[in-house]
């Protein structure tokens, strides 16, 4: 089996908040899993004892980390990862490109995401020491992440064995990644990593 050595994730978070769940009031239109589902993943035994993980989560998901058990942070950690920084700051343009989305938001007006890395082992070397952590990039359909993340990791990390992981088919990866996702090939990550990596944890 060869295993991976970066891993790009957009997770199906569930969030507290009925809003966000509610797809009728522009929220998820996909399949969820809760974080206690999310944490019992073995996801890491996909991936060399010396790789990289991104991970994208917004600004309320990720202060679960400080009152939740079951939160983004621990998550890596239970996948075997460390969370390290932000490699990525989305600044979200409109879908014109001109001038910056506003989303609604319960404070102020909500208008980046973060893409949080994580190291397994020694993590990786960076081929290119050039790579800019801000994105300017449109949105596009709902979770849609910026195209040019798959450019800046190819610039950053080399033509290296990856995988997109909860991968979805209105934005699909580029050629060179692998990818998989109830919303992308109907296939349940835990039964992709089951067959896998040969991990049962049912």
């Amino acid at each position: 089996m060869n295993l991976y050595k970066l891993g790009l994730v957009d997770a199906p978070w569930k969030y507290d908040n009925m809003q966000q769940n509610d797809p009728k009031r522009g929220g998820i239109t996909y399949p969820t899993l809760t974080m206690k589902e999310l944490y019992d993943i073995p996801l890491g035994n996909a991936f060399d004892k010396d790789s990289i993980l991104v991970v994208w989560v917004t600004h309320p998901k990720l202060m679960d980390s400080f009152y939740e058990k079951y939160n983004p942070l621990s998550i890596i950690g239970s996948w075997g990862f460390r969370p390290v920084t932000t490699l990525f700051t989305w600044v979200k343009l409109n879908k014109s490109g001109i001038g910056y989305y506003s989303g609604l938001g319960r404070y102020t007006n909500s208008n980046t995401e973060l893409a949080i890395v994580a190291r397994k082992g020694k993590g990786l070397p960076r081929v290119n020491k050039n790579v800019k952590q801000l994105i300017f990039a449109p949105i596009g359909d709902h979770s849609s992440k910026p195209k040019e993340q798959y450019e800046r990791l190819f610039s950053l990390y080399g033509d290296i064995p990856r995988v997109e992981l909860f991968a979805r088919d209105s934005n699909p990866p580029p050629s060179g990644w692998d990818a998989t996702g109830l919303d992308y090939d109907r296939v349940d990550i835990r039964e992709w990593i089951e067959q896998y990596a040969g991990e049962s944890y049912a």
